[in-house]
């Protein structure tokens, strides 16, 4: 027979429900905690990001960075060909004589009517001291004019922002503007990959050695028409 009367007693009016077994008690408590470490290190990383956000403007997109900068790069490139068509457009001859021996041959200049390269020692102000364009040198031109990228020249050396400085080069393979960087680089590598898109083998291409990538731009390269 049931014995309300002790049921009572042991669980007097207005007293908590305790269960018998304490461990469900513990398991809450345990629960509870975890949920609370949870929440602590949500809030910890949402403030990180507010830091860096605040910080850094914005958040990155490493596919529209890689995109922007590859128009950029292009727009700049063809900015970069303009000058050295103009070049070549007023110095067909690519220079004349040049070494002085009463004919114009490939002795003169093999890239004609395309300039030197900047470190070419035939420039009308002699070798440059590096291969970047700020030593570029427009092969024929007067020596106080022929500095294509120096004041007083219209064409200022753009800043590729993601790569080192362009400079020029002249071979075997055809006449370009170059800039590298070291990879793997996730956005740079991306960069890369849009400018195969957009750009024919005759217009774009790389070359790597070590951990460097070289992105070429081609003025005129050899087997393309």
């Amino acid at each position: 027979m049931h014995n309300t009367k002790n049921n009572k007693a042991a669980h007097p009016k207005g007293a908590p429900f305790r269960h018998s077994d304490d461990r469900l008690e513990y398991s809450e408590k345990n629960t509870s905690g975890n949920i609370l470490m949870y929440v602590f290190i949500a809030v910890g990383l949402l403030a990180a990001l507010t830091v860096a956000i605040v910080k850094d403007g914005t958040v990155r997109d490493p596919v529209q960075e890689a995109r922007r900068a590859a128009d950029v790069l292009i727009q700049q490139s063809n900015y970069l060909r303009t000058a050295f068509q103009e070049c070549a457009m007023l110095y067909p001859d690519g220079g004349g004589d040049l070494d002085g021996d009463g004919d114009v041959d490939n002795n003169d200049n093999p890239y004609a009517p395309f300039p030197l390269e900047a470190t070419d020692s035939k420039q009308p102000n002699g070798a440059g001291a590096s291969q970047y364009l700020i030593d570029q040198q427009c092969t024929g031109a007067p020596a106080a004019t022929a500095y294509m990228f120096r004041p007083p020249s219209r064409y200022n050396v753009p800043d590729p922002q993601i790569t080192s400085q362009w400079f020029y080069e002249a071979g075997s393979a055809g006449l370009r503007l170059e800039v590298s960087y070291s990879f793997p680089d996730q956005i740079r590598d991306n960069v890369v990959d849009i400018l195969d898109q957009r750009l024919a083998d005759c217009e774009f291409s790389t070359y790597d050695t070590g951990s460097t990538r070289f992105m070429r731009f081609w003025l005129r390269r050899e087997g393309c028409s």
